[in-house]
């Protein structure tokens, strides 16, 4: 290795430690450490579970999901302990991983002088292009890595124990390996294992996240245009197209063979699709809505006008060279694949919804979409060719990012990102220190699987929809001295109420409080989940001519009330 790449390795770590570094800060500084919500009590309670296939068997029947995901945060949480810090700990490694990732990613897509071609993809030379200039610093890997850190969106994943941060990781890691076959490589053992790598994360990303997988239909068909162009500009022959399709259906049969063990479960999801459906239908315009709610209109605007007047100096400045630049299009067919990026996942979320009657409207899916974002805004460095500008640029959208959109959501919300609200740490804690043993308790957690449970006897959804007192915050002050029972819910007699009040559910109701009327105390606790038709707080009115409230507290949206019954002979002993 001589002194030049050396340094270059130097700098590039050392770039990618401070940028981790400045990442880390704005993922972990907060005034409090917020409670576990509904869907982090599920990743806990799937993780929980005492052996792997059990694990399996969970995260299986009640999270849409392979178990991959719940399988390493099993191990985590085995040999840190349960905590939210450790429940989180895999997230927030994903994210700082994927802050290297997307610079790396950025320079390798828009580095100088190289024009993305299909001739050059999955190609051994031995010898690199001459006329490609390798940058010690990658402006536009700073410029996508700086928006990814500070994204609120991106800290608010970092900072929850579910699988999107961990499936943007891979993603990143697939794209990254997906470029370097573009690249013609050095020779057969680097071309073999870059090919192998990009199996392994492709597979992963579905791993993570089945939805993240559409990132395999955009390099997809994003090279299909390629071979297209390649084609009509004769650039290649006919014989060499059909010897690179076929390489590239056997990287894809790779990929496709690891997948055959999440191929029932994928099918089993797709038939029964109606039954997981949690989100509201919208129109194609509701799933744009809330595609652009994940930018700041004002940052846009702002950077937007900045931009501008500083590319009208450079054009004016240089402006024979920006034109025959602009009109080379060397970058056209990188922000053609970004294009596929940003929109393809949009629409086929919207019609896969449509074709299986459920809905994909919910950010957290268009998550995947929002990387593209930030890879065609860094990409827009180079149509300025002054490296001051582009310094100035980066700068100023950090300054404006950091004072008009962080530092309010740090004063307003004691962190930099908008969390869930819901504070079932301190609902359940006031419940461990009131609670008796004996009570009944009338839960809603929030889960869709609630709809489930009048009808499904299965053990494993009546425990899992029970899953927040299952967690490690549930430990009555009377569990201590009891050494007869062997888990807090085994003293309870708990009851969960539907995600939603629909009318063949009235027989499960009337069996639930006509059990209740038996009993003295009887709590009322849980949530509002997103689309239901009924107040959790309007449940203790069903028990009104039984029971009168004693307490009653609103936990940011949990609700807990204890009610006590107004006649004591009809009370069970």
């Amino acid at each position: 290795m001589n002194n030049d790449k050396l340094k270059n390795i130097i700098i590039k770590t050392a770039v990618g430690i401070i940028l981790i570094l400045c990442g880390l800060f704005f993922r972990i500084y907060e005034k409090s450490v917020s409670s576990l919500w509904t869907d982090e009590f599920a990743t806990a309670w799937v993780a929980g579970a005492n052996t792997n296939s059990e694990v399996i068997e969970r995260a299986t029947a009640t999270q849409g999901q392979s178990p991959f995901y719940f399988l390493i945060e099993h191990y985590i949480i085995k040999a840190a302990g349960k905590s939210e810090f450790s429940l989180r700990f895999l997230s927030l490694i994903a994210s700082l991983f994927s802050i290297f990732l997307i610079y790396e990613l950025s320079a390798v897509m828009f580095r100088e002088n190289r024009v993305i071609s299909v001739d050059d993809f999955l190609t051994i030379k031995s010898k690199e292009n001459k006329q490609t200039k390798v940058e010690i610093i990658s402006l536009t890997g700073i410029f996508a890595a700086s928006l990814f850190i500070l994204d609120p969106v991106r800290i608010y994943y970092a900072q929850e124990a579910r699988p999107y941060s961990l499936a943007t990781m891979f993603v990143l890691l697939s794209q990254l390996f997906f470029f370097k076959l573009l690249i013609p490589q050095k020779n057969k053992l680097q071309y073999a294992l870059n090919s192998l790598l990009y199996i392994i994360f492709s597979a992963a990303v579905c791993y993570s996240h089945y939805i993240f997988g559409l990132v395999l239909v955009v390099q997809n068909v994003w090279l299909l245009i390629l071979l297209l162009q390649g084609a009509a500009e004769k650039k290649i022959s006919h014989k060499t197209i059909i010897k690179k399709l076929i390489i590239w259906t056997t990287l894809q049969a790779g990929i496709i063979l690891m997948l055959v063990p999440l191929f029932f479960q994928i099918v089993n999801l797709a038939g029964n699709s109606k039954k997981w459906t949690w989100l509201k239908n919208g129109s194609f315009l509701d799933m744009l809505y809330t595609f652009f709610e994940l930018f700041d209109l004002r940052l846009i605007l702002i950077f937007g006008f900045i931009y501008l007047l500083l590319f009208a100096y450079d054009f004016a400045e240089n402006y024979k060279y920006r034109i025959k630049q602009i009109s080379s299009f060397k970058v056209l067919n990188i922000f053609i694949f970004i294009t596929l990026w940003v929109i393809l996942p949009i629409i086929i979320l919207y019609f896969a919804g449509k074709i299986l009657h459920t809905s994909f409207i919910s950010q957290r899916y268009l998550t995947l979409p929002l990387l593209g974002v930030y890879f065609a805004a860094a990409g827009s460095l180079k149509f300025i060719g002054n490296n001051f500008i582009r310094v100035f640029l980066i700068s100023f959208l950090v300054s404006v990012y950091i004072g008009g959109v962080l530092a309010p959501l740090y004063k307003n919300e004691h962190r930099f990102c908008q969390k869930v609200p819901h504070d079932w740490k301190n609902m359940i804690e006031t419940l461990n220190y009131k609670i008796r043993p004996g009570d009944v308790l009338i839960l809603r957690s929030g889960y869709i699987k609630e709809n489930w449970m009048p009808t499904n006897k299965s053990t494993l959804i009546n425990d899992y929809v029970k899953a927040p007192l299952k967690s490690f915050y549930f430990h009555p002050a009377f569990f201590q001295k009891d050494i007869k029972i062997d888990s807090p819910t085994d003293s309870f007699q708990i009851y969960n109420m539907t995600y939603s009040r629909e009318f063949e559910f009235y027989p499960y109701y009337e069996k639930i409080f006509a059990e209740c009327e038996k009993h003295d105390r009887v709590w009322v606790l849980g949530v509002n989940p997103p689309n239901t038709n009924y107040k959790i707080s309007q449940v203790p009115e069903l028990l009104r001519n039984s029971h009168q409230k004693i307490f009653e507290k609103n936990f940011s949206g949990v609700y807990l009330v204890l009610m006590k019954n107004n006649n004591k002979q009809k009370v069970k002993k």
